[in-house]
């Protein structure tokens, strides 16, 4: 179980930093977590470079 908003405002509280950097440490570790199970090989990217953008824009043109 993850860091809830509720607990990062009393970790802040307590320890007296920012509700901010608890999520964000969260979110952080989830990242993570998930980069090391997900298999990203089969996954197509669907929007072409931005220099690849360009020259099709400038060839449109």
């Amino acid at each position: 179980m993850g860091i809830s908003a509720e607990m990062a405002l009393r970790l802040a509280k307590a320890l007296n930093t920012t509700p901010e950097l608890w999520l964000n440490m969260q979110q952080q570790y989830d990242l993570w977590e998930v980069e090391q199970r997900v298999n990203l090989e089969d996954v197509k990217v669907i929007i072409r470079p931005k220099a690849k953008r360009r020259a099709a824009h400038a060839l449109s043109h």
